[in-house]
Formats: C-alpha cells, sequence, structure tokens
C-alpha cells in the first residue's frame, strides 16, 4: 500500500513539473519522500522481526465451517510440531492430534455406555501441544470411568463459538448430562472480535453476533459484516507492522463483557432445556499470565453470572497456591499453553468438583447444595446432575 502511495507521488510530481505547477510538483515529491520513507521503514520493522515460533503440519487440522468461522475435521489424523523462539527454534514438541466422527478430539479412554459429559472451549482444552491421552478431558475421563467425555473444545474458539457448537451438539447428543464450558479472559476479544483480532490469520472468519430481545444472531465472518473502509484498516493491520503499531490498542468495554455474559446464560439456559435436565458448568481456568487478582469487569461479569444462577467453578484461587511465581512457569509451554502437568492438576480438579457432586453410578437426581471441596468450589446454589443410568 505504502509502495502505492509513493508511485503514484512519483507520477504526480513528474505530470505537475512537465505543466509547470510548482507547487503542486513539491507537494508531490513530499508525498513520495514520506511515503518512500515508510516503506523502508517497513521493510526495516520485517527484517528485524523474528517469529515467535516455526511450526510445521502433516495436514490441515481444521476446515471453513459457514457458521463456526473453522471446525476441525472429521476423522483426522495430524501430526503437529512446535520449534519456537524462546528455545533458538529448538523443537518443544511432537504430538499427534485426533478427531473422531463427530469433529471432537479423540478421548481414548472413554468407555462404551454412561452419562455424556461434553467439554467445550478452546485450545487449553483442546489440548494444543499434548497427546490425546494428556488432555483434560482425556485425564478427566480416566478419573471419572462412570461418565462418557466428549472433547469439542477448537483451537481459537470464543464464547460464540461455543454457543453455536453447544446447539450442534445436542441436536445429536440430547441425552448429555453434563456441559462444561472452559473460560479464559481473552474470549471475551475472541467475541467482540475487534479489528486488530479480525486482521489476524487464524479469526478472521469467526462470527460475530448480536443480541436481538432473547435471540442470538450470528451476523456471519467478521470481515464480511464491515463496509469498505473499515475493510481498508484491517487490511492494513495485516499488511502493515508499522501501522498496527501506530493504532490504538482495544480493549474490553461494559458492553462486550455483557455481550459474553448473555451468551454464557444462553448456554446455560440450552443445555438445562434441550438437554433433558442436563447441568452447565462454567470453569475460569488458570492461564500463563501471572496478574495477582482479576480485574474489575471479570469480577463484575463473574458476579452477575452467579447472581443469575450460572454455577461457576474458579479455578484460579487454588491454581496460585501451587504455582507460585517460581513454579509457574512449569505448568506451560512457552507460548503459554499448559503442558501435561498442568492437564493432570485441573483434570484432577474438575474430577474432584464432580466427584464430590455426585454419589455413584446411578448419579443423584435430588436437589442438595454444591459441596465445599478442596478444589476451591464455592458457589452457594445447587449443583446437581440429573443422569440416566446408562445413558448413552
Amino acid at each position: 500500500m505504502l509502495g502505492l502511495w509513493a508511485t503514484l507521488g512519483a507520477v504526480w510530481a513528474f505530470v505537475a513539473f512537465s505543466r509547470g505547477r510548482r507547487l503542486v510538483t513539491l507537494l508531490s515529491i513530499n508525498l513520495t519522500l514520506m511515503s518512500s520513507l515508510l516503506v523502508g521503514l517497513e521493510l526495516v520493522a520485517r527484517s528485524l522481526r523474528e517469529a515467535p515460533f516455526r511450526e510445521s503440519w502433516s495436514a490441515p487440522l481444521a476446515e471453513p465451517d459457514t457458521e463456526l468461522g473453522t471446525i476441525p475435521r472429521a476423522d483426522a489424523r495430524v501430526r503437529h510440531r512446535r520449534f519456537p523462539r524462546a528455545l533458538g527454534y529448538q523443537m518443544e514438541w511432537d504430538v499427534n492430534y485426533g478427531t473422531e466422527a463427530d469433529r471432537s478430539r479423540r478421548v481414548p479412554d472413554r468407555p462404551r455406555t454412561g452419562p455424556i459429559l461434553a467439554v467445550f472451549g478452546d485450545s487449553l482444552l483442546f489440548g494444543e501441544g499434548l497427546e490425546d491421552h494428556d488432555t483434560i478431558p482425556n485425564q478427566l475421563q480416566r478419573a471419572l470411568p462412570q461418565w462418557r467425555v466428549f472433547n469439542y473444545a477448537v483451537r481459537g474458539h470464543g464464547t460464540a463459538q461455543n454457543y453455536f457448537y453447544l446447539l450442534r451438539v445436542l441436536r445429536d447428543k440430547p441425552d448429555t448430562c453434563l456441559c462444561l464450558l472452559g473460560f479464559i479472559p481473552d474470549h471475551v476479544r475472541r467475541t467482540v472480535v475487534p479489528y486488530s483480532l479480525m486482521a489476524s490469520v487464524w479469526a478472521g472468519r469467526h462470527p460475530r453476533v448480536r443480541l436481538a430481545g432473547n435471540r442470538i444472531i450470528n451476523l456471519g465472518p467478521a470481515y464480511d459484516t464491515i463496509g469498505p473502509i473499515e475493510r481498508l484498516h484491517v487490511d492494513l493491520l495485516a499488511g502493515s507492522l508499522i501501522y498496527s503499531k501506530l493504532s490504538a490498542r482495544w480493549r474490553p468495554s461494559p458492553q462486550d463483557w455483557d455481550l459474553v455474559r448473555d451468551l454464557v446464560l444462553a448456554m446455560r439456559d440450552t443445555c438445562e432445556t434441550d438437554a433433558s435436565g442436563g447441568r452447565f458448568v462454567l470453569l475460569v481456568l488458570p492461564t500463563a499470565e501471572s496478574s495477582s487478582s482479576h480485574g474489575e469487569e471479570f469480577l463484575r461479569w463473574r458476579a452477575e453470572l452467579h447472581a443469575r444462577g450460572v454455577l461457576i467453578v474458579d479455578l484460579w484461587d487454588r491454581f496460585r497456591t501451587v504455582a507460585t511465581p517460581q513454579a509457574h512457569t512449569s505448568f506451560f509451554f512457552t507460548d503459554g499453553h499448559p503442558n501435561r502437568a498442568y492437564a493432570a492438576l485441573v483434570a484432577a480438579w474438575i474430577a474432584e468438583i464432580v466427584r464430590v457432586n455426585t454419589k455413584s453410578r446411578a448419579l443423584d437426581t435430588q436437589a442438595r447444595p454444591l459441596a465445599e471441596s478442596s478444589a476451591g468450589a464455592q458457589i452457594g446454589d445447587t449443583f446437581v446432575f440429573s443422569a440416566r443410568k446408562g445413558a448413552s
């Protein structure tokens, strides 16, 4: 784009000079020099920029989806290798991702019968950098052998995509007894899809949504919902390092948090109505960020959801007692994704929450208070899983 401006400026200067228009000639020369300077700076910035990682894929893991943006391919077997800059581009992982016929990530230890526990989320629960048997859902399956755990978490998905995916899953599996949604604050950005995210390679097809009364409307891929001037802005963000650095940084507004709140409420309502008595739990997952406390907007958001009856399990406080600042990095890969130690720890906590609130293989169908557990669940509402024995 800057090169085009430089070329046009040079042509304009030549034409103006040939016609004796001095002022226009000077303006054109200034335009050419400024554009050429910016082109030079852009080239220097690109030459100095180092990729945060290099990676290789044996085959595409995901494919386009008109509603979700992307979705894993069915019955896929994909090898993924990652070489981060932080390790001098030495290999950090070499793993295989397997998916099933319904596009969920493989859970190798799942039994043939039992009540269904469906897990939704992003790469943390999908298991980026982990083999199928090391993911949180599969370790949860080993800890809860009476359940049938399905991993519907998808790399890069936000709350809006999880909502639409939940609708699909419950159409196919209406006997689902428990839905777990793994949440991190970045889901707000992925749901709103600001220009800076829209400019990224992996998020340009994220859906944008809006509320119309009690209805959630999918407006379509984010890039397709904006006008020509906005598209030019997004294209410049995607194509120019300097332009992206000079652009204002996006921050979520209270309205953005409210949109995600309403999507979570819709997921809860859908799970408890369309799933014939199923239950919904919101899991707030620890991330690699070492912040000692949640932001004010998050705390307001969580309090509003709790007041509306959403069952929330915030694992941050428990995680901080284990992952001290000195040991924090031992639970994450260099890019911030959880490693096997994190997956084992969090899966054990989630399993404890479920076990404490179910009696046996038949499962309790009577409402009772959520029991306190060492996993740090501190919610005073009822926490009931009304499952059918032997459900498939």
